[in-house]
């Protein structure tokens, strides 16, 4: 079993064991979570995927029929050294997050800090085809 499918496993029971979230489906590396608001569950879900060490809340508003995906990759940014002067700088290079705790609490974190701009026009996620380029209702 491989690091990534063993830290998805512990992320799992960590998410089965919370009654803020649900886990709506997952493969070996990644899952779709819906989190809910008192007892009704929310418009947006997160992808979180062990594999790329990533997390995406996906959002759908319906006035303009699009999806929004929020990345969240890291604590951190890296810092890279350059040249021969030993000088660093910030490449955007992101520090993935792999360990399951680490990863659960930036969900709560990020869960904790999402307010919807416009409640009126959120519309459910699931009712959108989400991927690289897809905009259009199912």
């Amino acid at each position: 079993m491989s690091d990534s499918i063993f830290e998805a496993n512990l992320f799992s029971s960590l998410l089965e064991n919370d009654k803020r979230f649900k886990i709506v489906s997952k493969t070996k590396n990644s899952f779709r979570i819906k989190s809910f608001n008192i007892t009704i569950m929310n418009k947006w879900s997160y992808l979180v995927n062990f594999q790329s060490g990533t997390i995406r809340r996906v959002t759908a508003y319906k006035k303009d029929t699009h999806i929004v995906k929020n990345s969240y990759y890291c604590n951190d940014r890296e810092k890279v050294k350059l040249g021969f002067f030993n000088s660093y700088a910030n490449l955007d290079t992101h520090i993935k997050i792999y360990n399951h705790i680490e990863m659960y609490k930036k969900l709560v974190h990020c869960e904790n800090i999402y307010k919807p701009r416009n409640t009126q026009k959120l519309e459910e996620e699931t009712k959108y085809i989400y991927g690289i380029n897809s905009l259009t209702t199912v």
